[in-house]
C-alpha cells in the first residue's frame, strides 16, 4: 500500500500559554469534500525527532525548523469523475494525487479507505481501513482490522487521540489542534517473500480544516526505519486559523496595487519588521517598521500579482495576514 493514499498521511510562540479546550473531530468539521485541494510540503530522513511524538494535553509541537519544498497535492473529487469508480461502488469521495486514486467511504460516523488504484497497481479492501471514527476527541482510541478479502493484503490499525494543543509550522502557529496517533501493521503475502511493515503516524487536525495540518511519520520494514515530515502549504489553509492574528494590526487596502499600509494598533519600542512571503514560502520583501508611529507603508508596486502572507514581527512575536497584490 502506498502511504500517500491514506489521507492521514510542528520562533517563539505567538500566544500566551493558556489552557486550551479539547478539540473534537466530527463529520461536520473534518470530512473531505469533493472540489477541495490541499498542497503539501514533505521531506524524509533517517533521523528520529522525539519531541514531535510527545503526547498529552495542552502541548506545543514545533516544526518551524523543518522547512521542506512543496511536493504534491491531494485533490478531492467525485468518484464518478475517476477512471476506476466501478471497482469501488460505495465510495463517496476520492483523493487524487499525481494520477493515483484513493477511494474513501465517508459517513456521519467515519472515514474509511476502500483501496487505491492507479494505472500500475491496485488494492481493493473488502474490510475497509478505518481512518477516523466520529466523534473523536482526546483520549479516544480504537483498533480496526482491514483486508482485501483473502487476496493477500491485510493488517491492523490502532488509532488514538493522544494529544491536543498548538502546532508551529515554518509559516505560522496554529492552536486548538487534535493530535491523532496511528499505529498500522501491514502484511502483504502476494510476493514470493511475505512482507511485513509498520507505520507510526502522528497527525495534527484542526476542526474546520478538512486537510490535516501536519504529519510526522516513521515507516519500518524491520531492517531499517525512515522518518518524514509533511505539512500543509500556507496557500491551502485559511489565515483565520493562525494564532495571534486577532487584534495586533490591520492592513489596507487589500487587495493592493502599489502600496500597503500597515496599522500597528499599539506603539512599541521593540524592533519590528514586515515580511512578504509568497505561496512557495519564499520571503520576497523585508522592511523594518518605524518605532515612532503606528502606521507604516510597504511598496508592492514591483511585486507580481497573487496571494501572499504578510508577517509582522514585534521582537519574537509574529502576526500574520493574507494579502492580495493585484
Amino acid at each position: 500500500m502506498k502511504k500517500i493514499y491514506l489521507t492521514i498521511v510542528s520562533l517563539s510562540l505567538l500566544i500566551t500559554q493558556v489552557a486550551l479546550s479539547q478539540p473534537t473531530l466530527t463529520a461536520a468539521n473534518s470530512t473531505y469534500v469533493a472540489g477541495e485541494s490541499f498542497r503539501y510540503h514533505s521531506g524524509t530522513s533517517f533521523t528520529a525527532s522525539p519531541p514531535l511524538v510527545t503526547s498529552g494535553a495542552n502541548l506545543t509541537w514545533d516544526m518551524s525548523a523543518d522547512v521542506e519544498p512543496p511536493t504534491d497535492t491531494n485533490n478531492f473529487v467525485t468518484p464518478a469523475s475517476t477512471p476506476y469508480a466501478s471497482f469501488y461502488p460505495a465510495a463517496t469521495v476520492v483523493v487524487e494525487n499525481g494520477g493515483d486514486y484513493g477511494y474513501l467511504f465517508t459517513s456521519s460516523s467515519e472515514i474509511s479507505l476502500m483501496g487505491n488504484y492507479s494505472a500500475s497497481s491496485s488494492l481493493i479492501y473488502t474490510d475497509y481501513l478505518k481512518e477516523i471514527s466520529y466523534p473523536f476527541t482526546y483520549g479516544d482510541t480504537y483498533t480496526d482490522n482491514f483486508s482485501d478479502g483473502g487476496m493477500g493484503n491485510y493488517g491492523t490499525v490502532t488509532t488514538t487521540a493522544d494529544g491536543y494543543g498548538t502546532l508551529i509550522l515554518p509559516y505560522g502557529t496554529f492552536s486548538n489542534l487534535l493530535r491523532v496517533y496511528y499505529h498500522i501493521l501491514y502484511i502483504d503475502t502476494t510476493a514470493a517473500i511475505p512482507d511485513t511493515s509498520f507505520e507510526d503516524l502522528y497527525v495534527w487536525y484542526k476542526p474546520g480544516t478538512h486537510g490535516y495540518l501536519g504529519e510526522y511519520y516513521a515507516v519500518s520494514n524491520g531492517a531499517f526505519t525512515a522518518y518524514g515530515i509533511r505539512y500543509l502549504d500556507q496557500s491551502s489553509v485559511g489565515i483565520e486559523n493562525l494564532s495571534g492574528n486577532e487584534n495586533g494590526f490591520s492592513v489596507y487596502p487589500n487587495p493592493a496595487h502599489d502600496l500597503l499600509f500597515i496599522n500597528l494598533k499599539e506603539r512599541t519600542s521593540i524592533t519590528s519588521k514586515v515580511e512578504l512571503v509568497n505561496t512557495f514560502g519564499q520571503i520576497i520583501k523585508v522592511v523594518l517598521l518605524s518605532g515612532n508611529g503606528t502606521i507604516n507603508r510597504l511598496d508592492v508596486s514591483d511585486v507580481p500579482k497573487g496571494v501572499y502572507l504578510l508577517n509582522v514581527w514585534a521582537g519574537q512575536n509574529k502576526m500574520c495576514r493574507k494579502v492580495i497584490i493585484g
